[in-house]
């Protein structure tokens, strides 16, 4: 009877432990994945009236009462290097505008496999701000003169540019509900975010 007994209790160990592996590695990711990221810029927006490019910065932090996973902040630090404000209300001419923004938001994550974290973003927690003083719009580009009052316009301007980043960052940056074949050595993670390759890099490196 003990004799079978203790078969009873190594089929059951046996079987369980693929799930007690699983869930080790999904937690080892989950720690490993823990603190602040960031990608390489990545082209935003490329059209005629505007060339923006975007850094990704993910925030990944961790719930004390979940060992897989926690809160989420997800940022683009956007800079637009050649937008054309011909299209902006109440700007008759075209000129040379050059901007930076912050689009951010939140969410959580969760562990799922050994490679890949779920991604469950709250587009209500979505903020995109343009500070109309960082806004230097240089010359007119249709007679080559230069804009002695611009400040009036830059209000209008940086406006107009919030619209257009948040559109672009709702459908590039925060289009995303997981990340993938994740491989994190030291401080570099190789991961694909929506079938495309990405490398990043730990912010928040800790000190030994």
């Amino acid at each position: 009877m003990k004799t079978q007994s203790l078969a009873i209790l190594c089929l059951g160990a046996l079987a369980l432990s693929p799930t007690l592996a699983s869930c080790d590695s999904e937690a080892r990711l989950a720690e490993n994945i823990t603190g602040t990221w960031a990608a390489t810029p990545e082209k935003l927006i490329d059209s005629d009236a505007m060339s923006a490019t975007a850094i990704r910065i993910i925030q990944f932090n961790p719930d004390a009462d979940n060992n897989k996973g926690g809160d989420l902040q997800m940022t683009a630090l956007v800079s637009i290097t050649n937008a054309m404000s011909n299209k902006t209300p109440a700007v008759i001419e075209s000129y040379t505008v050059s901007a930076s923004g912050i689009a951010t938001l939140t969410g959580e994550w969760a562990a799922v496999e050994d490679d890949k974290v779920s991604l469950h973003l709250d587009e209500s927690t979505l903020k995109v701000s343009v500070d109309p003083e960082a806004v230097l719009v240089s010359v007119n580009t249709l007679t080559d003169a230069t804009i002695s009052t611009p400040d009036s316009i830059k209000p209008i301007i940086a406006d107009h540019l919030k619209q257009q980043i948040t559109i672009a960052v709702r459908n590039q940056i925060f289009d995303i509900n997981a990340i993938d074949d994740i491989k994190i050595t030291n401080n570099l993670m190789s991961c694909e975010i929506n079938k495309r390759d990405y490398t990043l890099r730990r912010q928040d490196i800790p000190v030994k």
